[in-house]
């Protein structure tokens, strides 16, 4: 089960398929048609949901760029990341795929992103 497939930028997925290459600040979607059906979901995502999802991207869009892990290897740290922040990898998906729609949802998530992608790991 493919993880963010709100765009080309961090595919993850439980099953052997490839990653796509990309490294952008938030997963990014070409304009779409405005469709009533197209994220139905986008409008009951939680703070907390915000948040995982937020922290989510982060870990794998900072997995997808690193050149020192084996490509075969990225898809289980980016599973990996998405449960660690929280998030189930189903819901994961449905909240990136929202994130083309759903611009309130998506400046949501840049604000989560960025006081994520603040925090530091090494010296922190």
């Amino acid at each position: 089960m493919p993880l963010p497939d709100s765009s080309a930028d961090a595919v993850v997925t439980t099953e052997s398929e490839p990653a796509t290459e990309t490294a952008e600040a938030l997963p990014a979607e070409p304009a779409a048609p405005m469709t009533a059906d197209a994220a139905p979901a986008a409008t009951s995502v939680t703070d907390a949901e915000v948040e995982s999802f937020a922290a989510a991207t982060v870990k794998v869009q900072a997995i997808d760029t690193d050149t020192t892990i084996a490509a075969d290897l990225k898809q289980t740290q980016m599973a990996a990341a998405v449960a660690e922040a929280g998030i189930a990898p189903q819901r994961y998906n449905e909240i990136g795929q929202a994130l083309s729609t759903d611009t309130a949802l998506r400046t949501r998530v840049q604000t989560a992103m960025a006081k994520h992608a603040g925090h530091s790991p090494s010296d922190g």
